[in-house]
């Protein structure tokens, strides 16, 4: 897509997102992206450290927090494909962090090894959300919420 003059400014504030699912072991990683501008032949390296981590089967575990600026279920035919799905959801996440009054704030995580009711094999447990406001600890939102609630919560794993 090409700028106008007058429009350059403002393009040039857009963010691309791609995501790629690579499955790696657990162990320690380096990943090295390298883009080439065709054009003008400039070229830059973004290099970064990876922690793939073990996770231990017994001991309670969660992935990565994801803020999402898009967060959705995808028709049944569509889990675990496309572009930001994960398992049944659709996530897009937000690179800077930052949401403004009236946007809508996405949570994504999941929570492993939860230990099982005993009678109901239900996950036991709790997670609380507590969000404060940038720069101060005014609390915007402070909620807990039982597991055993969550639809399809089992003691392996959670997904909120």
């Amino acid at each position: 897509m090409e700028a106008l003059p007058e429009n350059l400014q403002e393009e040039t504030k857009r963010v691309s997102v791609y995501k790629k699912a690579v499955f790696l072991p657990p162990g320690m990683y380096r990943l090295n992206i390298v883009a080439k501008d065709l054009v003008g032949s400039n070229v830059t390296n973004f290099e970064e450290a990876l922690n793939v981590p073990r996770y231990d089967e017994e001991t309670l575990a969660s992935s990565t927090m994801i803020l999402a600026d898009l967060l959705e279920k995808v028709p049944t035919r569509s889990i675990g494909t496309g572009p930001f799905v994960i398992g049944a959801s659709k996530v897009r996440p937000r690179l800077s962090g930052a949401f403004g009054r009236g946007e809508k704030l996405g949570v994504y995580a999941q929570f492993y090894n939860f230990a099982p009711d005993e009678t109901t094999q239900k996950p036991n447990g709790s997670i609380q959300y507590e969000v404060t406001r940038d720069g101060s600890n005014l609390k915007v939102l402070d909620f807990t919420e039982d597991v055993s609630t969550i639809e399809g919560a089992s003691a392996n794993q959670v997904t909120v």
